[in-house]
Order: C-alpha cells, then sequence, then structure tokens
C-alpha cells in the first residue's frame, strides 16, 4: 500500500489579540464557545458545492477554558493549556469539485481519503491531504521509477497549492468575515491591516507543499521508489549512516529532512498520523507553522526595509512605522511562544519539533535574519526620522531668520521716523528731555545709510547663523 501526504503552509489575515488568554482567558474561552454555537447552528456553505453535501466541519480547539492545574503532572502528552492551533475545518473532496475537474489534477480525483485544515494564530494555517496512490505509480516498473515519482511530486505540489488557494478564498474568507463581525471592538481577534500584494502578505498565498510517501512496507519492491524519493536528503558526512539504508534496514522508520519525507508504516489504514507516527507529525506540524509565521515575517520586514530606503514624506514614514512596529511586535511574539510551548510538550514531541528545526537550520536562517532586519529597520527609520526632523529644523530657523532680519530693517526705521516726528511736532518736542539720544541720532541719518546698515547687521547675523549651524552639522 501506498499513500501520500501532502501538508501547505499558506497565510490568512487571522491574528488574535496579543495577551487576550491571559487578560481575559475566560472571555476568551466564552467567545470562541459562542462560535461554536452560532456555526453549529448556521453552519458555513461554499459557493458552487450542492445544498445537499454537508458544510464543512468546524470545530473551534480555544473554545474550552483555562484551568489552573498543575501542568507538569502528565507526560504521556502536550501539557498546553490549549491546542496551538485555533480551529480545525474538516473538508470532503466534493468541497473542492473545481480544483479536481481541472485536467491537471483529474487524476486525483477518488483518490482523496483526507482533507483538513488547521488556522493557527499569526496568519498561518496548515492544509493537509491524504491520497491514495497505489493506481498512480507502477511498483513493479522499477525502470521508470524516476519519471513516475517526479510527475508525481509536480502534480502533487500544484494540487496542494490549489487546494490550499481555494480553501482560503471559499472557506476561510467567509469564515474570517464572520469573526471579525462578531468581535467588533476587537478584544480577542486582533485588527491588524490587511497587507496588499506589494506588501509580500497575500491571503492564501502558499509558502509550499511538503511531500509525505507513506509505504506499508520497505522490501526490494518499493527500494528504487524509497530511495528516489529522498535522494536530496541522504547526504552523508561525518560518518554518518546513509538514512535511506537505515529506512532500507528497519533502523529508521521514518525520515523528514526537507520537503520529500518518507514513513514506513503497517496496518491496513496507512498514512492518518493517528496512532503510529502520531508524535512526529505533530512536531511536523509546530515545526512547519513557526518556520511559515517567521518567514512571512521576515518577507515583510524585507519590503520595510526596502521601501526605507526611498521614502519621502511624513505620511509615507509614518506608515512604514507602523509596519515595523506591527511586524516587530509579532516576530517577538512568535520567538516568545515557541519557546514558551517547548516546555509542556511531550518530550517526544520536542525533540521531533527541535530535531527538524534544527535540520532546517532555523535559528540561523530565519530567526536571527528577521531579529536582524528588526534592527537595521528601526535604525533606518529613525535615521529618516532624524533627517526630516533636521530639515524641519532648518526651515523652522529661516523663517526665524527671515522674521529677524525683517524686524531689524523694521525697527531702525521705525526709531528714524519716530526721531523726526518728535523733532518736527513742537507738541511732541516737550516730552524729549535729553539731548544727544539715540533718536536723535537715528532721525539724522539719511534712509539710504538705515537701509544700507541694516542689511550689512542683517548679513552678518546670517553669516554667523550658517557658521554655527555648519559646526552643528559637523
Amino acid at each position: 500500500m501506498t499513500r501520500l501526504r501532502l501538508l501547505a503552509p499558506a497565510t490568512i489575515a487571522l491574528f488574535t489579540a496579543p495577551g487576550a488568554t491571559q487578560r481575559d482567558p475566560v472571555g476568551y474561552a466564552d467567545f470562541w464557545q459562542s462560535r461554536q454555537a452560532e456555526f453549529d447552528a448556521d453552519p458555513l456553505r461554499t459557493d458552487g458545492v450542492p445544498v445537499e453535501f454537508a458544510p464543512p466541519k468546524i470545530t473551534f480547539d480555544h473554545a474550552a477554558q483555562t484551568t489552573g492545574f498543575n501542568r507538569y503532572q502528565t507526560i504521556a502528552e502536550d501539557a498546553l493549556e490549549r491546542p496551538l492551533h485555533l480551529i480545525t475545518i474538516s473538508c470532503v473532496e466534493d468541497h473542492f469539485a473545481a480544483v479536481f475537474d481541472a485536467p491537471e489534477n483529474a487524476r486525483f480525483r477518488g483518490h482523496v481519503l483526507e482533507l483538513t485544515c488547521r488556522i493557527f494564530d499569526h496568519g498561518i494555517f496548515l492544509f493537509e491531504v491524504l491520497l491514495e496512490v497505489d493506481d498512480l505509480i507502477d511498483l513493479d516498473s522499477p525502470g521508470e521509477v524516476v519519471g513516475q515519482l517526479d510527475a508525481l511530486q509536480d502534480q502533487a505540489i500544484n494540487l496542494g497549492t490549489a487546494l490550499a488557494t481555494t480553501c482560503h478564498d471559499q472557506i476561510l474568507a467567509p469564515l474570517l468575515d464572520r469573526l471579525l463581525d462578531a468581535d467588533a471592538a476587537g478584544d480577542y481577534i486582533d485588527e491588524e491591516p490587511v497587507l496588499g500584494e506589494e506588501t509580500g502578505f497575500v491571503g492564501g498565498h502558499v509558502h509550499w507543499v511538503t511531500r509525505s510517501l507513506v509505504l506499508s512496507e520497505a522490501t526490494a519492491r518499493t527500494e528504487p521508489y524509497l530511495r528516489h524519493w529522498i535522494k536530496d536528503s541522504t547526504a552523508v558526512g561525518n560518518g554518518m549512516a546513509n538514512p535511506a539504508d537505515q529506512l532500507m534496514s528497519g533502523e529508521l522508520r521514518h525520515l523528514t529532512r526537507w520537503l520529500n519525507y518518507a514513513f514506513i508504516e503497517s496496518g491496513p489504514d496507512i498514512g492518518r498520523m493517528q496512532d503510529a507516527f502520531h508524535d512526529e507529525w505533530q512536531a511536523m506540524r509546530y515545526a512547519q507553522f513557526f518556520y511559515a509565521a517567521l518567514e512571512g515575517i521576515d518577507t515583510q520586514l524585507g519590503r520595510v526595509l526596502a521601501e526605507s530606503l526611498v521614502a519621502s514624506g511624513a505620511s509615507r514614514l509614518s506608515h512604514l512605522r507602523t509596519d515595523l512596529e506591527q511586524l516587530s511586535r509579532r516576530a517577538q511574539l512568535i520567538i516568545m511562544e515557541l519557546h514558551d510551548i517547548s516546555r509542556y510538550l511531550k518530550r517526544s514531541v520536542r525533540a521531533g519539533m527541535d530535531a527538524i528545526l534544527d535540520g532546517w537550520d532555523f535559528q540561523q536562517l530565519i530567526e536571527e535574519p528577521v531579529l536582524y532586519k528588526v534592527q537595521v529597520c528601526e535604525q533606518r527609520l529613525a535615521d529618516l526620522a532624524a533627517k526630516r526632523a533636521a530639515r524641519s529644523t532648518l526651515f523652522t530657523d529661516l523663517i526665524l531668520l527671515s522674521i529677524g532680519v525683517t524686524s531689524i530693517l523694521g525697527t531702525a526705521l521705525g526709531v528714524t521716523e519716530f526721531g523726526r516726528m518728535m523733532a518736527a511736532d513742537p507738541g511732541l518736542a516737550g516730552f524729549d528731555v535729553s539731548s544727544g539720544d539715540a533718536t536723535t541720532w537715528f532721525a539724522s541719518q539719511p534712509a539710504d545709510a538705515i537701509l544700507l546698515g541694516s542689511g550689512v547687521i542683517s548679513l552678518l547675523l546670517v553669516a554667523l547663523y550658517f557658521f554655527f549651524r555648519r559646526n552643528q552639522s559637523a
């Protein structure tokens, strides 16, 4: 028996309000309980699906209230306060009839065993597909192994992408609209702006599609297929054994290194990841969620940095700073959540998740670049704000300097006019009891001399201003 399990992380504009579970755990649980009752009474219908087909089954996994029990009292399962994912949606093939009717996907019609969508926080959902592929590859034709598996891989990637995108557009988008309407105040769902295509965040964008080949046995008959399927994951170094040999010998029962995975599972219903490989697959879900969530942040931070290199204008800088603050906050929340849940995961799940993330160089390729880009963006935006503030200060200084220059001329002319009025009006002359004062001197000067003197003084002040301005800039 041969089956293929696909897992596709994709984006959705759903973010929980930061701290809602700690700030108001009872209200948070009540919100999701109310949504469960609402959707049970009024199920979500999808476009293009006849009414005789049952709607997708939606389960709100955060509807249970948090209890203050000892979270270390069990070692047989995860001790999380609530599941990491928010919502689980179970679908059937008929919900995606248009996808399977497309010529490129027609060969998979009737081979679908499971369609499940799990919505996580931080704008990520995981779409999983389980396919029966016994009829799609011929294990008795080892000479055609390369062509068969490469074709199956390419077609599976296209199918997983189309299903995840369609799920977002036909199921998740209407679901999100109803959730936002139910929480208009934004107490539990964060009203972050839905960023457009130019920002690197598009609802329904698929990050990648992983392919897990599930075989009921590793024998000489399946060996050519198994070795070709994991050919990119079997690099050997430092005396390490070839994992393909370990799978064939039974030393390993699964391999999850990079995109193409392999599982050897006996039983009548393989690939369900419920009993056998439950912990390993749970670790895979967690690892893919955290990797995809931070990768999305990394992409958007790159956009903020690129735009900051050419941005101008106070409104544009303010918009970029808002984006940076949101992305920085999300990055910190994701990293904190990763470290937090690691304390309460079942040891086998945590070990599997850590091994997968280490194999993907998560810290080096994703976590550290995200934190570095946050620092670079903050510095760049701070520099732009400082330059704009300096320009504003210069503009203000020039206005004040112009007022000062005008005041010098106006004061000189005013004193001159006043002195001449005092000298010409006998009625006012009686009040002037002094002699040889400044007013008399100004009154005796020709107007051209007053103008010229005011201009010289103004030029000296302008030169003095730019001298100190240049020293300050240096």
